[in-house]
């Protein structure tokens, strides 16, 4: 399989995003994280887009930031400023963002479908924040999930660095949906068909409305989780970063 990630859209204006780095298990290096940010920044002024999708080729969503340039303090901070943005303009976006989990999404892939609107995923699929087992700090990562999960279950996942299942994220709210792998396309496809039903002015309001009445914007609640960690950038000299991979 080659190293093709990258978007396509279809007559309906449903636009995928596919992480296609096979050598890394859909590692979200710098030069992906940019074609990522680029991509949203063109769909964002594009009025023919109805539904963005995002999802991993073969069996896994994201192993999270590529591990070979995790050494680099200044590639670590492109990485986060990019992952940053990412989750911004997700946030931002005037059009749904769902998430179709085909397999394990650790660091920065979790932290992407934490921001979506909904996000699917197979039963067999691994989760993790495995950032501080790196001597990192999970900044926007925890900025994106705190939100759907609350205090109690961050502090675990975020603290231990520990994987957990598909259940476990369905029951924490990272997830709309669990359903069998071979069920994976069929439930993606019923819920794009649900929001295309949609008048597409109703539903940008409706989306930015769930979002402002849920409290504090991501992308202020970003800024603060990474002003947190300024202290520990200071104390060990080590670059901050929001991203690891598995």
């Amino acid at each position: 399989m080659s190293d093709s990630s990258g978007a396509t859209r279809d007559e309906c204006g449903v636009v995928t995003y596919t992480i296609n780095q096979p050598a890394t298990r859909n590692a979200l290096s710098t030069r992906v994280l940019q074609d990522i940010d680029d991509t949203l920044r063109t769909l964002a002024d594009d009025a023919s887009v109805r539904v963005i999708v995002v999802t991993g080729a073969a069996t896994t969503f994201s192993s999270g930031a590529d591990r070979a340039e995790l050494a680099d303090p200044a590639t670590i901070r492109r990485t986060t400023d990019l992952l940053t943005s990412i989750l911004t303009r997700i946030d931002e976006s005037p059009v749904p963002v769902v998430c179709r989990v085909n397999g394990a999404a650790f660091g920065a892939g979790l932290a992407i479908l934490a921001a979506a609107d909904i996000s699917i995923a197979t039963d067999d699929a691994l989760f993790g924040l495995p950032e501080v087992r790196f001597g990192l700090v999970a900044g926007p990562a925890a900025a994106a999930c705190l939100r759907r999960i609350g205090q109690t279950a961050a502090l675990d996942v975020l603290l231990t660095g520990r994987r957990f299942e598909a259940a476990e994220a369905e029951r924490m709210h990272l997830l709309a949906k669990v359903v069998r792998r071979d069920e994976l396309d069929a439930a993606i496809e019923r819920c794009i068909a649900e929001l295309l039903l949609g008048d597409p002015d109703a539903v940008t309001a409706t989306r930015r409305m769930v979002r402002r009445l849920s409290g504090t914007g991501l992308a202020e609640r970003v800024r603060a989780a990474c002003d947190a960690g300024e202290a520990v950038l200071e104390a060990s000299g080590a670059a901050l970063s929001p991203v690891a991979a598995e």
